[in-house]
């Protein structure tokens, strides 16, 4: 049986790199090592993130604390997959938002997931291309 794993590449951020995301090689680890469905994987978080986020804000807006906590649920572990533990915590905050909690707080945390988003997509884009960020 061929073994079609491929290893990490050798210019694997290092943790100062990866401030507020995990070790991509832990994240290829809990998918079974396969560095190409980990690449995969964060090819499709960054292709449907946009649209969560703007699912997570309508919620908000129409003051559907339901769909937005649901909405942020699942974005927490669609982050997770990818390692980006900060967007994990920043959809978790939302998730966990107390009841009542007001737009402004809700409008707040959105805005800190937004900015661990674009953390993310510059540091886990740099990875799966395998360039240096």
């Amino acid at each position: 049986m061929k073994n079609d794993r491929k290893p990490a590449p050798t210019n694997a951020l290092n943790d100062e790199d990866v401030k507020g995301v995990c070790l991509p090689e832990e994240a290829i680890g809990r998918l079974a090592g396969c560095r190409d469905l980990y690449v995969d994987t964060v090819v499709s978080f960054f292709g449907e993130v946009g649209k969560i986020v703007e699912q997570i804000g309508g919620a908000i807006t129409e003051g559907n604390t339901t769909v937005m906590r649901r909405t942020a649920h699942g974005l927490k572990g669609f982050a997770g997959m990818c390692g980006a533990i900060s967007v994990a915590e920043a959809a978790a905050a939302l998730e966990n938002c107390a009841d009542p909690s007001t737009t402004e707080e809700q409008t707040a945390l959105l805005a800190r997931l937004q900015g661990e988003i674009a953390t993310a997509a510059t540091k886990l884009r740099s990875f799966t291309d395998g360039t240096p960020s």
